[in-house]
């Protein structure tokens, strides 16, 4: 059903400069760095190579979701005859050069990390490369890739190599002759020079009458190695957003993650198959190299502990490894890894939803609560300045879980996590009309609003201690239906980016109670930028977050919002809601009171609104301003790798229309804005 609208009425928006909703904690700008599909691995991160440590089966057989490769025998009968060409290598690496005098085993006696390497018997000399190989590498022109491997020889090998290859032939290599004694796992590290761009593949060969171990092998471009393999580029998109912190490593992939596997030598790292997503973990991303760039960017870092298959013991030992004086037992530890003194992680998570039946060790509200007491009380033996959130959920659902959890732990946390996510389409037969889905998502964060504030009376009528706790909110976004969307990724849109930028505005709203906030998540799933190899993707939500986090003050002020409005009907996950104002408003004011910030989303998909916008309670602004505007070719206009100029932040200065303490202005159809002003403080 179509809203009934008067598109042509203007708006009077009231921002009460002398009612301050609350101070606007910089850390509502958060996002989630959760090891999820290509969001570290493959996005965050710079190796190129899948299963590098050689974890995991041969025949294809990848656990990863939206990342398999069949590659079996076409009549299964024939597997009690013959072995598949790739029997013995780890997917998905494939053979080179297979000859029926070269063997592969996936080694489980003599190995270098975990419990596997990947063998390569040559049983005869000949004058060809044999070895093995893996493709689907996006690879940059005249580029330098930093190569590492791990390798045990025996025999009469005379020269092996590391390649790129593409269609056109080899695109680069380096010779590597070794020269250790045969039995040692050995570590080589080297340049590989590329000279074409385009698809290729990486490939370690070797020549000779031998047997050769490879314990690990890495392929990353050299500059991300050189910034230890967290990209630069990234980072600097990760500053540019305006985010302050960020939550690490999930997310359901925290029930399941012991972040003792993630510390000590890269390489000797064990991989691990993490129950919470069916994927292998690496464990090449782990404490030193997260909280090492969170100190790099300036973002606060917010870590989850494993209170899913993970121990108590577990999660205090994490908090003196993380904080404590370097003559501790962990600090001792964290000291011989290379960091001598500590991080001082302030802000710790006691778990994940612990709520869904999705979820690693998922529990009772009950026994939840007891489960939270004994973690936070041995973490902040460990460290008693530290902050604790306790898994909340919204409302009073799933067995009085806020009602149960918040009256236990009262007193003894400092804050209740809620997630909650706009739009879940799964529950749709179909992608619904565009129209529909329009005023669903625009209208969202109205939404979101309702359920936050349903939330919070939950637990604050259960919570028994001074003062009341603070809100995480832990995880937000919107969700789209990768039934429909190419590549297994999100595609938004201008419509998205409204979304985003109208949920930061209700964030701030409650910036009495909300402290923290997390956008799921920042790259690749659910992500603000898409991020290839190479490039990245702006869209249309890392806009609309960059543009209310880098030009909001730091006070909420309550703004009313009188003018033409429009209702929903309902849709998926979406309540019908009613008389929604297509002009949504926020005024922030800096603590110093010389400084005005007025973000203003219009929700309409077609039509310019003009508002009037009072001033109440304070002094008179000054005309000039900065007008800070996202927007789009069109209204479901989004950017791609090929293509940045779809939608875009435009900042310009202006004269605005001011009349004593009302501004007249035309916010655009479908557009995000925001004026910064000075007024007499």
């Amino acid at each position: 059903m179509a809203p009934d609208r008067n598109e042509t009425d203007p708006a009077t928006l009231t921002v009460h400069l002398d009612r301050p909703l609350g101070k606007i904690n910089p850390f509502i700008y958060g996002t989630n760095i959760e090891h999820l599909e290509d969001l570290v691995y493959g996005g965050l991160w710079g190796e190129l190579l899948e299963a590098r440590k050689f974890a995991g089966h041969d025949g294809g057989r990848l656990p990863n979701r939206g990342r398999r490769r069949g590659r079996g025998l076409q009549q299964a009968w024939r597997g009690e005859f013959d072995d598949e060409a790739n029997f013995g290598l780890v997917a998905p690496w494939d053979p080179v050069a297979p000859t029926d005098q070269v063997y592969f085993v996936h080694d489980n006696t003599t190995f270098y990390s975990g419990r596997q390497s990947q063998r390569i018997d040559l049983l005869a000399a000949d004058d060809d490369y044999h070895g093995i190989g893996q493709g689907g590498l996006e690879i940059a022109a005249g580029t330098d890739y930093a190569a590492r491997v791990v390798l045990q020889i025996e025999g009469a090998i005379d020269s092996v190599v590391l390649r790129l290859s593409d269609a056109a032939g080899e695109n680069g290599r380096w010779n590597l002759l070794p020269d250790r004694p045969a039995g040692d796992f050995t570590t080589y590290e080297g340049v590989i020079r590329s000279e074409r761009a385009g698809p290729s593949s990486f490939e370690l060969v070797a020549r000779g009458q031998g047997r050769l171990w490879v314990g690990a092998v890495s392929l990353m471009r050299a500059d991300a190695a050189a910034d230890g393999g967290l990209r630069s580029d990234i980072g600097a998109k990760i500053v540019e957003s305006g985010l302050k912190m960020l939550r690490w490593p999930g997310g359901n992939f925290a029930s399941d993650y012991f972040w003792m596997e993630g510390i000590g030598p890269l390489d000797r790292r064990p991989t691990r198959l993490n129950g919470a997503w069916n994927e292998y973990e690496p464990n090449d991303v782990g404490t030193h190299e997260f909280l090492d760039y969170c100190e790099r960017l300036g973002m606060a870092p917010f870590v989850c502990v494993n209170t899913g298959s993970g121990s108590v013991e577990d999660a205090a030992a994490w908090v003196e490894y993380c904080n404590g004086p370097p003559d501790s037992e962990w600090g001792r530890v964290r000291a011989g890894n290379g960091r001598e003194q500590p991080w001082n992680v302030h802000y710790w998570s006691l778990g994940n939803e612990m709520w869904g039946d999705f979820q690693v060790g998922h529990v009772d509200p009950e026994t939840y609560a007891v489960r939270a007491l004994e973690f936070a009380a041995a973490m902040k033996q460990a460290d008693p300045s530290i902050h604790l959130a306790a898994v909340g959920h919204v409302r009073n659902v799933l067995g009085r879980w806020n009602e149960l959890v918040s009256s236990a732990v009262s007193g003894q946390v400092e804050a209740i996590a809620v997630h909650y996510y706009n739009f879940n389409p799964s529950v749709l037969a179909q992608e619904p009309p565009a129209q529909e889905k329009w005023d669903a998502l625009v209208a969202g964060p109205k939404s979101t609003a309702a359920t936050l504030r349903d939330t919070i009376a939950v637990i604050d009528r259960h919570w028994s201690a001074d003062p009341v706790p603070e809100i995480s909110y832990d995880e937000w976004g919107i969700r789209e239906d990768l039934r429909w969307a190419p590549g297994w990724k999100e595609l938004y849109l201008l419509r998205d980016g409204l979304n985003t930028a109208g949920t930061l505005q209700e964030i701030q709203r409650l910036a009495g109670r909300i402290s923290m906030s997390h956008q799921f998540a920042f790259v690749n799933r659910l992500g603000l930028i898409d991020a290839d190899p190479n490039r990245i993707n702006e869209t249309a939500c890392f806009q609309g977050f960059k543009l209310i986090a880098n030009h909001s003050q730091e006070i909420a002020l309550e703004t009313d919002a009188d003018g033409p409005t429009f209702d929903t009907a309902g849709l998926a996950t979406e309540p019908p809601l009613q008389a929604v104002p297509y002009l949504d408003a926020i005024g922030t004011l800096s603590e110093d009171g010389a400084r005005l910030s007025i973000s203003v989303v219009n929700r309409h998909r077609y039509d310019d609104i003009s508002a009037r916008i009072v001033l109440s309670g304070g002094s008179d602004p000054e005309a000039a301003a900065t007008v800070h505007e996202l927007n789009g070719t069109h209204a479901l206009a989004h950017n791609t790798y090929e293509d940045q100029g779809q939608t875009w932040i435009e900042t310009s200065e202006q004269e605005l229309n001011v009349d004593g303490g009302t501004i007249e202005h035309v916010f655009p159809a479908h557009s995000a804005t925001v004026l910064e002003l000075s007024i007499d403080a």
